[in-house]
């Protein structure tokens, strides 16, 4: 069974977090972990390991991709904090599709959630049947230009951690 090291992991995490080192805590902790790595293992096995990049490359590409995460948080609380005090004039919000076609449920799944946590940004559905992402953005009068930096994001960070 692939993963399992994550139950003794989020054990430790969950008794840390607790700052306590009762057995009881260990239980329950170890509990919470086994039905986390439970409901959550297919996951684990949604991307064949043909279609993973090697894993020097992803490691070699990790710092990246959480570098450019950062950014992207950075700029769009930027955004934000202008528009708060008024010193830029708001877009047009709106929806965007964007089309996740070769991209692994594994990827859509990363992918859904790196973009939701910048503020400019985030995640209304997911429509596998169409291979599209639905994300209600805060520049929406330039839907291309926010379609086309979701794209760039994945091609330049993440395909190379999360096809």
């Amino acid at each position: 069974m692939t993963g399992w090291w994550t139950i003794p992991l989020l054990t430790g995490l969950y008794v840390l977090v607790l700052s306590s080192m009762k057995p009881w805590d260990w239980v329950i902790g170890g509990a919470l972990a086994s039905g986390l790595w439970f409901a959550s293992r297919h996951l684990l096995h949604t991307v064949s390991h043909k279609t993973m990049p090697p894993l020097w490359s992803r490691v070699c590409y990790t710092p990246l991709l959480a570098g450019a995460v950062l950014w992207e948080i950075l700029k769009d609380t930027w955004r934000v904090a202008l528009l708060t005090v008024g010193w830029k004039p708001a877009d047009r919000p709106g929806f965007i599709e964007v089309p996740v076609g070769k991209w692994s449920d594994l990827g859509i799944t990363v992918g859904c959630m790196l973009h939701t946590l910048t503020p400019c940004t985030y995640l209304v559905e997911t429509d596998l049947e169409r291979k599209v992402m639905v994300f209600r953005v805060l520049d929406g009068a330039d839907s291309d230009a926010a379609i086309r930096r979701i794209e760039r994001f994945y091609q330049r960070y993440q395909r190379h951690v999360f096809p």
